[in-house]
């Protein structure tokens, strides 16, 4: 997670270049979860971050052996067990986990295909989206599967990370263009393996994260090219112009709503998680969280939520009702690869 991090402060050519060294790759990689990180943000101002080492292309390219993914032995609200994963940017490899348990090992790793994976998204029928920033696309597996049945194209993109409505359209947002030009969002209309439309983030220096709510609106927070920090723009239907909200934050991490429709959006300045009652701009309650607090994603009920730790190496999670902290994931991660994305599938009843 540290390795794009300090890239981000250097001319883009610069960046590319010590990037692609660091790794040992021929190839050119985005320093985007640099971007994402907060921790990005004393880079923004341009204060130096040190930069840890990063693991060999060599290594990326050799994928690990999968463990079996069975039952899991705790559950959230209801009976639901759900299968939680973590990505690793800097290992191009996502861990899968069973719920519950600290310092659990994982169940079963994914490589094939990811480059920098960052963002997940998971569907009603447990499909995983993942904005696989390294090579310009999302990938999209079944429940199980360690090689992705569908590849949607990015080209020309960073995406950082993919939410995907009920009717089936695709958004991914897009921290950059391959140009380090300012970032989008690219839209796939259900079925298209190839963007139908993008949506435009005015004054962006870089876009973050992205959800939609029961309305099928979208929401993008971003890091505001003149003010330096974060802000919040709604696309109506997920489509039109963009509208400015009241939500701003120090930098914007990962965000989805609630089962009351209220905005629940991480800070990773302040590592909270507040949540809004949109339009209003102040959370109605705030959890604390620790560390670089990066993406959160909830349980199918919404009685807990998952935070991932991008410096630490670690995944949090926290009972929404009271902000306890009631488990902690941390086995194969770590903060040389640290915890870009999380996310958790719906489970099934047991």
């Amino acid at each position: 997670m540290r390795i794009p991090i300090p890239m981000y402060a250097l001319g883009a050519a610069a960046a590319m270049a010590l990037l692609a060294g660091c790794s040992g790759a021929t190839s050119t990689v985005a320093p985007a979860v640099g971007a994402m990180s907060r921790s990005s943000t004393h880079n923004y101002q341009g204060n130096r971050v040190p930069m840890l080492a990063a693991p060999s292309f060599q290594s990326l390219m050799h994928p690990g052996k999968p463990g079996a993914m069975h039952a899991f032995m705790s559950r959230d609200a209801a009976g639901i067990t759900p299968t939680v994963y973590v990505s690793q940017f800097n290992t191009s490899s996502i861990q899968v986990y069973r719920q519950g348990g600290t310092n659990q090992n994982p169940i079963g790793t994914i490589t094939n295909g990811l480059v920098n994976p960052q963002n997940m998204f998971v569907t009603s029928n447990n499909d995983i989206y993942v904005a696989n920033t390294g090579a310009n696309n999302i990938l999209v597996f079944h429940k199980g599967a360690t090689a992705a049945y569908k590849t949607l194209d990015d080209s020309g993109q960073y995406p950082v990370d993919v939410t995907v409505d009920s009717g089936g359209t695709v958004y991914a947002s897009n921290i950059f263009d391959t140009n380090f030009g300012p970032g989008s969002v690219s839209v796939y209309a259900p079925g298209s393996l190839t963007v139908t439309s993008t949506l435009a983030v005015p004054n962006n220096a870089k876009v973050l994260f992205c959800a939609l709510d029961k309305f099928h609106n979208l929401y993008v927070n971003y890091i505001d090219i003149n003010s330096g920090v974060g802000a919040m723009v709604k696309f109506k239907k997920g489509k039109g112009a963009a509208q400015l909200t009241n939500v701003a934050t120090n930098f914007p991490g990962g965000m989805e709503f609630d089962q009351l429709g209220r905005l629940a959006a991480l800070d990773q300045i302040t590592a909270t998680i507040g949540a809004y009652r949109l339009p209003g701009g102040t959370p109605v309650f705030s959890i604390i969280s620790t560390g670089d607090t990066v993406s959160m994603k909830f349980t199918k009920t919404r009685s807990f939520v998952y935070v991932s730790d991008g410096v630490a190496g670690a995944v949090y999670q926290y009972d929404y009702k009271n902000g306890t902290q009631v488990d902690t994931i941390s086995a194969s991660l770590g903060a040389s690869a640290g915890a870009s994305g999380v996310a958790a599938d719906p489970g099934a009843p047991i």
